[in-house]
């Protein structure tokens, strides 16, 4: 079994661009969850964009999903779109009012009454309905599939038919904060409960070679957690570590997985979209180094 470290190891050994250009087709860009870290991805597909490596297909889970979708609708002017849109988007465009008292307050009493969930999907819906690509699926340049997670069963979902946005909010809908998004008869929440990295689902959609654009933080650190919320962080980026150990081998896979990894700054989080520019800088910067060192 081949570890990310023997993966990361391997890539620079050799000019992974070029190993890239001439990897066996079709070639799909895999974009993880995230959530405020995904503004990486944008910094990686203008170093990916910049070497003329250019997808045929697209997946994306929860926040991948997002900016995946773009990818799809113009696979040229996806990153001068989306440095545009994260550069304006701020936290309560996601999550409802600005002021953090008057949220927090908001989220007891939407708890209180939903008993499911801290946050109406008011903000969020009309913020993915405001800058959907296209209406529909159909409507994109590149064939899409945008991963959300059966609330009731814990399965994946591939959404790659009929109406773009309403898919985009189930992928992104994180189970707790938003409440499940019903659709097709079914009820949906974030991809990444089960595929933050779904290489795996990719592989079944016809991928010969993946390049997966992983936006989720670094390791969990050795040190023992201190506290309930660093214990719950500690829990997540364990079970994050899991899925991408598992997602980057392609003999689980059944393909080549390049992946593409960026260091996450250790005083932010994923709810944190003050450090949208860092964040795009600091993923084109290493990925640029991964394609070319």
């Amino acid at each position: 079994m081949t570890s990310l470290r023997g993966v990361s190891e391997s890539m620079n050994t050799s000019n992974l661009a070029t190993q890239l250009l001439g990897s066996p087709r079709p070639l799909t860009f895999v974009l993880s969850g995230g959530g405020a870290y995904g503004a990486v991805q944008v910094g990686m597909l203008q170093a990916l964009a910049e070497a003329g490596i250019k997808p045929d297909r697209v997946v994306g889970s929860s926040v991948g999903a997002l900016n995946g979708a773009f990818v799809a609708a113009d696979p040229d002017g996806a990153p001068e779109q989306l440095r545009d849109i994260w550069g304006s988007v701020e936290a309560a465009d996601v999550f409802g009012t600005r002021r953090r008292g008057t949220r927090r307050l908001g989220m007891m009493q939407h708890l209180a009454k939903s008993r499911s969930a801290l946050l109406s999907a008011e903000a969020m819906t009309a913020l993915i309905d405001r800058y959907s690509p296209a209406a529909t699926f159909d409507g994109l340049a590149l064939p899409f599939a945008s991963i959300a997670t059966d609330h009731r069963t814990g399965d994946p979902v591939i959404l790659n038919q009929g109406q773009l946005a309403p898919a985009l909010r189930a992928s992104a809908a994180i189970p707790g904060v938003f409440p499940a998004q019903e659709l097709d008869g079914k009820l949906l929440v974030d991809g990444g409960v089960v595929a933050m990295f779904p290489t795996v689902l990719a592989r079944a959609l016809g991928a010969e070679t993946i390049v997966l654009l992983d936006a989720t933080p670094s390791d969990p650190r050795p040190e023992e957690p201190q506290g309930l919320t660093d214990s719950l962080i500690h829990t997540v980026a364990l079970m994050i570590r899991t899925q991408r150990r598992a997602a980057v081998d392609p003999q689980v896979v059944g393909c080549p997985v390049f992946s593409l990894r960026s260091a996450t700054p250790p005083d932010a989080t994923a709810f944190d979209f003050s450090r949208t520019l860092p964040l795009i800088n600091d993923g084109y910067q290493r990925a640029r180094g991964h394609l070319h060192g």
